[in-house]
Parts: structure tokens; sequence; C-alpha cells
């Protein structure tokens, strides 16, 4: 029988992390998870959960701690499900990132990539980063406005004050909203019912002036019962630049749906990443942490020292981000995007940077020809959790540029692809970037360069 049963309590240590920051352990054989264990500590732990190839459990007590384990800062980390790694000291927890970066490339690209060969590009700010931030809002079991962040390992929502990722200026406004919006009768989602008005609050926010669009996620296109409510935020608030509300109807989904109404204020929110400017709305795809963003862009640019004079192309490239920081850099590049939002604000963002030398074309990079474009001496890609499609792959190995820039955000989709890539392509560099500090999520920059047959 199994010593994995559930109830069953037991002495264990730490082998290592799973790409979830859990404690990863073997028992005779059997894979033990435990969250909040840490590689090499020994703990009680309680069997909470027990399938026929793992199980799980809970730490009872702590016998000997990891030397880089800290008290965290945050108020709200035992309960809130948004940080991971905020027990763990700084430089390890960016260790620990690069290792499971090298760990999902290892078991599932086949590709030996050293941690010690990882360069790491550490956070300037590890606190307050956020310029976006959407909090959910729940109904209580007794009937209470819930505003905060999702439970660790469940659905239900826990109130976060003193959230240490928004920035405060924005953690200001989002406080006074969930203390006001009950006085004004909003009525929170709630999710067993799915009734309810309210589902969530959000912000997007420039660092540099500290303008602010603020976002309701509404269940109907009655705005009505926000009115008394941003009358009262107007007076109060200076830094609020636009206001939206968000509508998603369909009560199995809670977050941001596809129709935005304009609300007042400014038609969208002005952003700055380097010598670039951007225009965003309230739904379009943008780098949540800005300082990170340049410099990885910087990054990127170091990267592609000798091809300045060549076309690049910038695949799933959102509001262009990356393609006006690169704009004035190179001679032509093109930017391909599906989002209908995402290429208009494209469009404005090429014409407010006088960039000439891009061409912003929308296509579903699923099915869309790209070797019908002009032949790149470059390309960079930023893709979705889901990575770089077959057929994108495809004709990346058709067209064959002399190199390829993959930028990442899920290290297993980036470990396919470049198994994909493996045969005519070779790894030069491979960097993360905490773009996202005390959390597991890390960036990934991989520079690929044609193999010469």
């Amino acid at each position: 029988m199994s010593s994995l049963q559930k109830g069953t309590i037991l002495d264990i240590v730490a082998d290592d992390l799973n790409s979830s920051c859990e404690g990863l352990c073997r028992v005779n054989g059997q894979i033990l998870f435990v969250p909040g264990l840490l590689p090499g500590e020994k703990a009680c732990v309680k069997i909470t959960e027990a399938k026929k190839k793992y199980a799980r459990g809970t730490i009872e007590k702590i016998i000997d701690k990891a030397h880089f384990r800290e008290e965290p800062a945050c108020p709200h980390y035992d309960q809130c499900g948004g940080c991971d790694f905020m027990h763990i000291k700084y430089d390890k927890a960016l260790e620990l990132k690069a290792h499971i970066v090298a760990e999902n490339l290892k078991r599932l690209g086949h590709i030996s990539w050293g941690e010690k060969k990882i360069k790491k590009i550490p956070a300037e700010n590890k606190v307050h980063y956020r310029n976006k931030f959407i909090l959910p809002v729940r109904e209580g079991e007794k009937g209470e406005f819930l505003c905060g962040a999702f439970k660790r390992g469940a659905r239900s929502v826990v109130p976060i004050p003193q959230c240490l990722t928004q920035d405060l200026a924005a953690r200001e406004v989002m406080n006074y909203i969930a203390e006001k919006a009950p006085r004004y009768g909003i009525r929170p989602f709630n999710e067993k019912t799915k009734e309810g008005y309210l589902k969530g609050i959000g912000y997007r926010l420039e660092k540099r002036n500290k303008k602010m669009m603020l976002i309701f996620i509404i269940s109907s296109e009655d705005t009505a019962p926000l009115q008394p409510l941003l009358d009262d935020i107007d007076f109060r608030f200076g830094l609020i630049d636009s206001i939206y509300a968000n509508v998603n109807p369909d009560p199995a989904h809670t977050g941001m749906g596809g129709k935005s109404i304009h609300l007042g204020g400014k038609e969208y929110l002005d952003m700055y990443l380097g010598k670039a400017m951007y225009k965003v709305g309230p739904a379009t795809f943008f780098q949540i942490n800005s300082r990170q963003a340049e410099l990885m862009f910087q990054h990127v640019l170091s990267l592609l020292p000798f091809e300045r004079w060549g076309a690049v192309w910038d695949l799933y490239s959102g509001v262009g981000a990356l393609t006006f920081y690169l704009a004035s850099e190179f001679k032509r590049v093109y930017a391909v995007d599906v989002n209908a939002e995402s290429v208009l604000m494209a469009e404005k963002n090429k014409e407010r940077n006088f960039a000439d030398n891009v061409t912003v074309i929308r296509g579903d990079l699923e099915s869309l020809d790209v070797t019908q474009l002009e032949t790149p001496e470059v390309v960079v890609t930023d893709p979705p959790r889901s990575g770089l499609s077959e057929s994108l792959t495809a004709q990346l190995k058709k067209v064959c540029p002399s190199k390829i820039v993959l930028i990442s955000c899920d290290s297993a989709t980036l470990a396919r692809d470049l198994d994909r890539l493996s045969g005519e392509y070779a790894i030069k560099s491979l960097t993360v970037v905490d773009m996202f500090p005390m959390t597991r999520h890390v960036e990934t920059v991989v520079l690929l360069s044609r193999v010469e047959k």
C-alpha cells in the first residue's frame, strides 16, 4: 500500500520546486507536492489529496528552514493567490525562476541549457510595479461586498488593501471604490447564483505622469448604477484621465468582456516606453511592468547590433509596444496581430511616433501566410502563453531569417517551440527578465541564429 494516503502525517524533505512554485518531494518513488515548502527544507506534512500518480499535502510545521526563506512583507500573502515568491529572498527567487525555465527546456524541449548559462535581468522595482490591475468583485457568503484577489487555490475573493504589487496612487483609488461602491447600492457579482452587477474594478496607469484609466467590469450595458460613484470619484481624485465600463454578460466568465463603453475623460491613455509613445484602450495588451519592459526591449536591441538595415517582422505585436521601440533603429518593421482593437491602436501609435517605416497588418498567425511579406533579416515574436502556432513555426523555417528573437511568458510552450525550430536554428543566448517580482512568472528572451548548412 502507498504511504501517501489522505490524512497521513509524515516528515519529508523537498527536493525541488515545480513550475507552480510548490515543493516537490519524493516518497518511495511517489511524487508529493507541498505548497510553500522550499528545496532542502524538512517539514511535517499532512496528505490532503492522494492520486494514482501523485499526492498533495500541506505544511503542519517546518522542522528545518532554508537559509533563503524570509518573512513575507505583505500582510495578505498567506491568503492571496497573487504572489508566490514573497517568502524567498530576492536573489534566490530569481535563481529559482531560471531553474524552472531550465528544467522545462530540458524536460519538454529536450534542450540542455545549464542554469549558469542563463542571463538574468533583475527587477529594478520590486514593489508597486504594476501599471495594470484588475481586481475581482464578489458577494460574500453573508452578502458582503468583497473586492481584492482570488484566495490561494480557490475562487473566493479576499480583500488586499495593502497589496505591494499595485501602484500606490492607484491602490488608493481601488481601496476607495471598494469602500464606497456598496454604499451606493452597487451589487457585487455572486459566483454561485451567477447574479449581480459589478464583476471587477481595475486600472491602467502611466507611471511617468501618474495619469490613470479606471475600468469597471459590469454584467450589463446599463451604466446608470455607476453614476453616483463616478460623481464621487470625480471630485476626489485628479489623476483619473479616463473611465470605461467593460461589459461581460456571460455568467460563466468573470473577466473582461468584448465591449467597452467610454464613460468619461480621454478616449485612450497615453503610455511611454523609452522614446516611444503609445495610446492604449481598456482591453488592449500592454506590458504590465513598464520599467522592466524597457530593460527587456533594450536587451532585444543589444542582440541585434548588425541587422539595422534589413526588414524586421514583429509578430503578435499588439499595440506595437516593441514595434515602435524598434522602429527608430531599423529600416523597415512589419507589425502583425489578430486583435482588431490592438491593430487600430497600432495605427494610431504609428502616427504618433512618426513611424513611416512601420507597416501594420491585421492577421491571424494561426493561418496567415506571412511568406508573402518582405523577407526579413530578423523576426521578433512575443506570443501569448500558448506560444507559436505550428503553422507559423513551419513558415519561419521556410523563410529562414538569419535571427529569431523569441519572447515568452511561458517556458513550457517556449520549450516546445524551440524543439520545433531546433533543426534550423541554434540558441545563442537565453535571458530571464523578472517582469513580475514576487510571483512565479518570468519573461524569457531567446536569441536563435540560423544554422548554416
